[in-house]
């Protein structure tokens, strides 16, 4: 797509997480021109759903744009979401196991990124960090069943992808501890467990809980009765 505006890719962006639903353009101006003057924001809007259609013509969906009783609607029967076919799939996929990881797999390929990448727009965090939670806890629950395989190498990929996201996700620091641990790599295991603890230090000032302790003693303990 080529937008016309900021604020008209911001507006699809709005009608695309409401799809279907007419949202009024009292609601519009206050999420998407807050702060402006009121008569600024409204002949903004009126310019900005202009951009929009003109932005959507090209491809056939000027008409998408619907206006109904003083507000306006996205209407798209037939298009692919990738947001929404993540939660879809991930859905019917219902528990992970030997099964159907293969599948799983395939439907952590679908997410692509955070809900709108970039943009942070401040009316879509909610949904955003709902979407991003719901992705850490299917890839969370895939990479414990690929250690289970075990299949190290690819639960590793994933929880390597977990761990830039948040490098202060103890459960995702577990399981790359247990990861070391079945690959008998004593000095990857004391690595990541030593970074953390003085990530933990230097971003919050505390140390990580006695449980991650205890399991870095485990599996220490496991790798040195191994001769490993």
């Amino acid at each position: 797509m080529k937008w016309i505006s900021s604020k008209s890719a911001e507006l699809f962006a709005y009608l695309l997480l409401n799809r279907g639903r007419r949202i009024s353009r009292s609601r519009l101006v206050a999420d998407i021109f807050a702060g402006m003057a009121s008569a600024n924001a409204e002949k903004y809007l009126n310019t900005t759903v202009y951009q929009l259609r003109k932005s959507l013509e090209p491809i056939g969906l000027r008409e998408a744009i619907r206006s109904e009783n003083d507000g306006y609607a996205l209407e798209l029967d037939d298009a692919i979401i990738d947001y929404e076919e993540f939660e879809r799939q991930a859905g019917k996929l219902g528990s992970i196991g030997a099964a159907n990881v293969e599948e799983a797999l395939n439907v952590e390929r679908l997410y692509t990124g955070d809900l709108f990448g970039s943009k942070a727009y401040v009316w879509a965090i909610h949904e955003t960090e709902r979407l991003a939670e719901r992705y850490v806890s299917f890839v969370r629950n895939l990479a414990e069943t690929l250690l289970a395989l075990p299949n190290t190498a690819a639960a590793s990929k994933l929880l390597l992808k977990l761990h830039a996201r948040n490098p202060l996700d103890e459960s995702v620091v577990g399981l790359l501890m247990k990861k070391h641990g079945q690959d008998g790599d004593k000095k990857g295991l004391t690595a990541q467990y030593t970074d953390y603890v003085k990530l933990m230090k230097r971003e919050l000032g505390i140390r990580p809980s006695k449980e991650l302790l205890l399991l870095y003693d485990s599996l220490v303990s496991g790798l040195s009765e191994g001769g490993k």
